[in-house]
């Protein structure tokens, strides 16, 4: 969550070809558990990713824990 919140801040001030350019950025993050699958694991992203989005965009949403 913490790279995330560092990528969506740097690139809304980005400065590209001396131009000022408003950039925004929707980030999905899923914290590996013990018994997580590497399929589980994306599709927690995933969906914490569509949150971001229908939030409002220019955000980054941490899924929940898997529960079993």
């Amino acid at each position: 969550m913490a790279l995330a919140q560092r990528v969506r801040k740097s690139l809304a001030g980005m400065d590209i070809l001396g131009n000022r350019h408003t950039i925004t950025i929707s980030a999905g993050a899923a914290e590996i558990g013990p018994e997580d699958t590497q399929k589980g694991l994306i599709n927690r992203a995933d969906k914490a990713l569509y949150q971001a989005k229908e939030l409002g965009r220019d955000r980054a949403v941490q899924s929940e824990a898997e529960v079993k």
